[in-house]
This record gives C-alpha cells, sequence and structure tokens, in this order.
C-alpha cells in the first residue's frame, strides 16, 4: 500500500477530493509505456492510500479546473512488500494559463487551423539517471485551432 497526503497550494491545507490516477511504467530498454493503472480520491484532509504493485508509477494529482495536474514518477520497491510505502507531500501549484493556436500546414500553402487537436504538456526530468517526460496538463483546441490549458507555475 502506497499512503500520502496532497496539500493545497498554501503547503499547509489537506487538499480534499482530488483524484489520483496512476499508471505503472516500464522502463526496459529507455522506453516509459503504460502498463497498469489505479485510481484513488483524497480524504477531507488530503490523505490517500492506494493499493500497489511494486515498479515505477506514474502518479497524476487532478485537484480540478482552478489548479493544474501534479505529476511525479515515484519507484515502490519490492523488499519490504506489504508494508505500507510513504510518499513525500504533494503540494499543489497556484498554476498559470497558457493560451495559443494549433496550426498546421497540409500543402505547400499557408498554415492552417489545426481543428480539435489533442495537446500534451511534459517537463524532462531525470529519474534513476534515465530522461523521463512528466505530464504537466492537457488540452484540445476548438474548431478554429484555439486551446487554453491551465499549467503549474515554475518552480
Amino acid at each position: 500500500r502506497v499512503s500520502g497526503r496532497v496539500l493545497e497550494p498554501d503547503g499547509v491545507t489537506g487538499a480534499a477530493n482530488v483524484s489520483i490516477h496512476a499508471i505503472a511504467q516500464d522502463a526496459t530498454g529507455g522506453s516509459w509505456l503504460p502498463l497498469d493503472e489505479v485510481d484513488g480520491v483524497t480524504a477531507a484532509d488530503g490523505t490517500f492510500e492506494l493499493p500497489m504493485d511494486p515498479g515505477v508509477w506514474r502518479f497524476e494529482f487532478l485537484p480540478g479546473i482552478e489548479t493544474p495536474l501534479s505529476s511525479r514518477l515515484v519507484t515502490i520497491p519490492a523488499e519490504g512488500a506489504g508494508q505500507p510505502v510513504p510518499l513525500a507531500d504533494v503540494v499543489l501549484s497556484r498554476g498559470r494559463t497558457v493560451s495559443g493556436v494549433v496550426t498546421a500546414t497540409v500543402t505547400a500553402a499557408k498554415p492552417t487551423e489545426a481543428s480539435y487537436a489533442q495537446l500534451r504538456f511534459f517537463r524532462v526530468q531525470n529519474f534513476a539517471g534515465v530522461p523521463a517526460s512528466i505530464l504537466l496538463g492537457t488540452a484540445t483546441a476548438d474548431a478554429h485551432g484555439n486551446y487554453q490549458v491551465l499549467l503549474p507555475t515554475a518552480k
């Protein structure tokens, strides 16, 4: 079991009802492929506990529309199986809004809007000595290629 606590951006108050999505990762050969999933929700005081198998997991904390997603990679060790694994506190970010227009060049003509394009924003950081992508947010463009996404503030 993995236990932890999610805090509001003030770093003190527990964040209630934050959706948690954990995806097992396969780091063999340097690729990160999703394997299995575990979902949960934080309690009123921001705490959570999830049943997890050993391995590398990507945790996504989805607090709501006014606070951006927070994501991290965590290794759950095989040794000590059956013992609870505590995670460091997750402090949510206040966030910043990023917007723009997605365009595509289909022919030699001028670029055109990419209607309903799906966007994913990542930060690259080293994890166990290997560069890994940490998801920061997602968005879908409208019919005219316009998008808006709430991303964590830079640390």
